[in-house]
């Protein structure tokens, strides 16, 4: 029976779409400003940012990243507000966002949130030392494959690796992942480290039970309890972002950064871009 066959066919996206955390369901942040306003009077304000295409564009290479002025500007205004407090939790390491941040009034998280340092906190995650001297022996392997391949960057952020290939040429790419691989696999079969990737990187990383969305749980219970309930606020682009979404689904507002449907995700809400982060931000210091 085509109607049949029609309905069946209907449920089963239903079923799909319901699946599909937020790729469906996803509302513009800025569009629903209005209706968010008013419940977020008289609450204890926590935004947490990623920094890489969240809080400034992606750049061709992880130097090459700045906060502009403006942004750096928004961001003292915000973390001087009575009852707000801002947090950049990060991959890079915790020197290097700190660096890029510039200011002493936000807490940075780096490498995923296995270091943070804010005003009166600091955290640092122990690592096995099987896990440290892991990680160096990968590092030697993946400095001969960029001396032999041009356009590799890697990152030695002593907690993790960054292995970043977007200025890799095409007919490079199958001999630099196959060579990755080899480098990387003993470590992984043994459980030593880790393997994620992101936007043209590869991560290595210690195998710990612990992420954005643990980093940002911890945080928020160190803040010092008062009459006033938290509300956090998470913004963030990357896949390493979304340990945070359900970490704090139901706790706060949830906000993927990139184009609605780009990606499976589980943030209620949606920003386009860098500059429509900065937009929200502003109206925040106005609420």
């Amino acid at each position: 029976n085509p109607a049949e066959v029609s309905e069946l066919a209907s449920e089963r996206l239903r079923s799909r779409d319901k699946k599909i955390e937020g790729t469906v369901a996803l509302r513009h942040l800025l569009k629903a400003w209005d209706s968010l306003r008013p419940g977020l009077a008289g609450k204890r304000i926590v935004v947490f940012l990623d920094y890489d295409g969240t809080l400034v564009p992606i750049a061709p290479t992880p130097a090459q990243a700045r906060t502009p002025a403006r942004t750096r500007n928004v961001l003292r205004r915000l973390a001087r507000e009575p009852g707000v407090s801002v947090a950049v939790v990060s991959g890079r390491s915790l020197k290097d966002v700190r660096k890029k941040v510039g200011l002493d009034s936000v807490t940075c998280a780096g490498n995923h949130g296995l270091e943070l340092r804010g005003p009166g906190l600091r955290f640092s995650y122990p690592l096995p030392k099987r896990v440290s001297a892991a990680l160096l022996d990968i590092l030697r392997r993946l400095n001969g494959i960029r001396s032999d391949i041009p356009g590799i960057i890697i990152e030695n952020k002593i907690y993790s690796l960054s292995f970043h290939y977007r200025l890799v040429k095409s007919a490079d790419l199958r001999r630099m992942r196959e060579r990755f691989r080899k480098a990387v696999s003993p470590h992984v079969r043994l459980g030593r480290v880790v393997l994620k990737s992101g936007k043209k990187v590869y991560e290595v990383r210690p195998p710990v039970s612990w992420n954005k969305g643990r980093i940002a749980l911890w945080f928020l219970s160190r803040l010092r309890k008062g009459k006033s309930p938290v509300l956090p606020i998470y913004i963030g682009d990357d896949l390493t972002d979304e340990d945070a979404f359900r970490a704090l689904k139901g706790k706060g507002i949830t906000v993927f950064v990139g184009s609605p449907g780009a990606r499976r995700t589980a943030a209620v809400y949606y920003l386009r871009s860098p500059a429509e982060v900065l937009k929200t931000l502003k109206k925040l210091t106005d609420s």
